[in-house]
């Protein structure tokens, strides 16, 4: 339930930064198209009240819509994309939502094509924190064998710019692609991989991404197994290694 809006919201979170509490975030990728849209569940873990703050940004990284708001012990709380920023062809990029430290929230995220619910995700893990000196590794499943398809979502959670390498492989282990690129700080950046690497019956397998600060992935999963779209979110990754060359 939404209760207390900005102006007490902002007392209480000022107030916690003169104590010393840190903040955190959840990611996640939405779209609000004419076909899709996104549902956000947040819910509470806690069997204290909690307050957390959601943005959503347009996916050059301009903030579309915020919101700050308490949740009750163990309480939930839902916003349809859509309603919020309205739908376009080019309506999608990342949503944030932070919180204190010592908060831990369950964001659940529905996924709609043709107001039909299509793929359904729980992130429970924050963005990790920002250590410089470092490649921050990611992995990511990719299939294109026809029919299906694959897009890629890559999401930079930091006011920062991120330089990051995307690796495809193809089922042998063969690197099929490999390109770096930048992206400003809150913005995201899609890939479609049939363009990158075509299809083929052996066209499937890693991708790898290796970037300089944290960021978040979103995998696009199109015509696979009878379903018209799946979507995962990936916020950590699965390894971290000093840097030397890109």
């Amino acid at each position: 339930m939404r209760i207390f809006r900005l102006s007490v919201v902002l007392v209480v979170i000022v107030g916690c930064s003169f104590i010393g509490y840190g903040r955190k975030t959840y990611v996640c990728y939405y779209e609000s198209s004419s076909a899709q849209d996104t549902e956000l569940n947040i819910m509470n873990l806690m069997d204290r009240a909690c307050w957390y703050t959601l943005r959503i940004y347009y996916y050059k990284g301009k903030l579309l819509y915020s919101d700050m708001c308490q949740l009750k012990a163990f309480e939930a709380e839902f916003y349809r994309v859509s309603e919020e920023v309205g739908r376009g062809f080019d309506i999608w990029g990342m949503v944030t939502i932070e919180v204190d430290d010592d908060v831990f929230i369950l964001l659940s995220v529905e996924y709609f094509v043709e107001d039909q619910v299509c793929s359904i995700d729980n992130i429970i893990e924050a963005v990790p924190p920002y250590e410089s000196g470092y490649w921050y590794w990611y992995c990511i499943y990719h299939v294109n064998l026809w029919p299906s398809s694959t897009g890629l979502v890559i999401m930079n959670p930091s006011w920062s710019t991120v330089s990051y390498r995307i690796r495809v492989y193809d089922a042998h282990g063969a690197m099929l692609f490999s390109r770096s690129y930048t992206l400003a700080g809150r913005c995201s950046n899609f890939f479609d991989l049939e363009d990158l690497v075509g299809q083929g019956e052996e066209i499937w397998g890693l991708v790898d991404i290796r970037a300089d600060r944290p960021v978040a992935l979103a995998g696009e999963y199109y015509k696979r197994s009878g379903s018209r779209l799946e979507i995962d979110n990936i916020v950590d990754y699965y390894g971290k290694s000093r840097q030397t060359s890109m």
